[in-house]
C-alpha cells in the first residue's frame, strides 16, 4: 500500500510523537503527583482545588498531543501533496489530512473550554484552568 519512503516517514512521525507524547505525560503526572501530595497531606482546600489542577493538566496534555499531531499532519499532508504529481486521488488525500490538521488546531484552542464545560457539567467551578 506504501512504497518504502512514505513508510519510513509514517514511522519517523509515529516515533516523534511517541516520545514527545511520552515527555508531555510525564510532565502532567508531575503536576497531579504535586496535588495527590497536597491532598494526602490534609490541604484544607478540598476537591475543587486539586480538580482545578488535574484539569490543568488535562488541558496542557490535550493541546501538547493536538500541537504535536498537528505539526505531524501538516508535514504529513505536504508530502503527500508534493508528491502527488497530479493524481486527483492524493490530492484528495492531502485534503483530508488538511483537515485532520484543521481538528488538531479546534481541539489547541478550545481544550481550556472543552475541559471547563465538563468540570462544570460534574459539579466543579473553574476559576482559572492556564
Amino acid at each position: 500500500m506504501f512504497n518504502q519512503k512514505t513508510l519510513n516517514i509514517i514511522i519517523f512521525i509515529a516515533a516523534l510523537v511517541f516520545f514527545a507524547g511520552t515527555a508531555i505525560s510525564n510532565a502532567a503526572y508531575a503536576g497531579l503527583a504535586d496535588t495527590v501530595n497536597q491532598y494526602s497531606q490534609g490541604n484544607g482546600k478540598a476537591l475543587a482545588d486539586d480538580a482545578d489542577k488535574v484539569a490543568s493538566n488535562v488541558v496542557g496534555f490535550v493541546r501538547g498531543i493536538a500541537v504535536i499531531a498537528g505539526v505531524c499532519l501538516i508535514i504529513w499532508a505536504g508530502i503527500v501533496f508534493g508528491g502527488a504529481h497530479g493524481d486527483p486521488n492524493k490530492i484528495l488525500l492531502a485534503k483530508k489530512i488538511l483537515g485532520g490538521f484543521v481538528i488538531c488546531l479546534i481541539c489547541i484552542f478550545e481544550a481550556e473550554k472543552i475541559v471547563g464545560a465538563l468540570m462544570g457539567f460534574f459539579g466543579f467551578s473553574t476559576t482559572t484552568t492556564q
